[in-house]
């Protein structure tokens, strides 16, 4: 009985390390833009995501339609937390992918950030009142 409950103990303490272990920060420029019923806009520029700390700073530009009006002209605008950030290496093992969710002038955002070993990365953006929406770009250092 000691012996199951010290190896209980053991990987309640291993799955806790392994949250801690999955702190992920990045900044990513953004150039091209794959929107889910319009044509990809490519060579972007000024455009870009970050995440550090568990907070999460938007700068996306943004086509699609949109069933609860929030958006603006400007595309998505914000810094947020994030909720349920979660961190896996790629089957492939060529990288990471990055999970979390934002919430955002009541709109919810659910991200997967792929950041390749190569410096590129791939951002997938659904949004619970709009159609989701694909960025490509490139890691930088800060």
């Amino acid at each position: 009985m000691k012996k199951n409950m010290f190896l209980l103990l053991a990987l309640m303490m291993l799955s806790v390390m392994n949250v801690y272990a999955q702190k992920v920060s990045f900044k990513a420029d953004i150039t091209t833009m794959i929107p889910m019923r319009y044509t990809p806009q490519y060579g972007l520029s000024s455009y870009s995501i970050k995440l550090k700390d568990d907070t999460v700073t938007v700068h996306l530009p943004y086509i699609g339609n949109v069933y609860n009006p929030s958006f603006n002209n400007d595309g998505l605008n914000f810094t947020e937390p994030c909720k349920n950030l979660k961190v896996k290496d790629r089957k492939k093992k060529d990288g990471k992918v990055v999970s979390f969710k934002v919430r955002h002038d009541n709109v919810g955002y659910e991200f997967q950030v792929t950041l390749f070993d190569n410096n590129n990365c791939s951002v997938f953006m659904n949004p619970n009142n709009g159609d989701c929406c694909n960025y490509n770009g490139e890691l930088i250092d800060e």
